[in-house]
């Protein structure tokens, strides 16, 4: 598949996530030859965005964000991989008042597919978007 793209993000902080995010969109405009602001594009990196966030405040405050962008197969895919072991996330929805507690209804909403699976290191959650053959990101 000559036509796709791995990129590998450590981070240790929060504001690693603006760092992380930025190198997505630059390795997606770049590899996919999409805009930035491609409706692709922005959906990444919420969801991206949603998966570091949790990940950096719920563990140990480090993760490792791979992201795999496959043109032949017109889908990108994001693992998000901490340190907590725990793999039963599911998404839920806080009341209106609440600040937090919404990222994996999110993920879930723009995604194709995503899950979890346990890692030696604790878990990775991941994602896929697809797009239909008809918008290709081969153009």
């Amino acid at each position: 598949m000559a036509n796709d793209t791995n990129v590998v993000i450590e981070l240790a902080q929060a504001i690693d996530v603006v760092r992380a995010r930025g190198a997505l969109r630059t390795m997606m405009v770049a590899s996919l030859q999409i805009q930035p602001d491609d409706p692709l594009v922005i959906d990444t990196l919420l969801a991206t965005s949603e998966l570091m966030s949790n990940a950096l405040e719920h563990t140990s405050g480090h993760c490792t964000v791979r992201a795999h962008l496959s043109s032949s197969r017109h889908v990108v895919r994001v693992e998000v991989t901490d340190t907590d072991p725990l793999t039963g996330l599911h998404p839920q929805m806080p009341g209106p008042e609440q600040h937090h507690g919404r990222g994996l209804a999110i993920v879930e909403a723009i995604a194709s597919r995503w899950g979890t699976e346990r890692s030696a290191a604790g878990k990775t959650v991941w994602f896929e978007i697809e797009r239909p053959a008809s918008t290709a990101l081969d153009r």
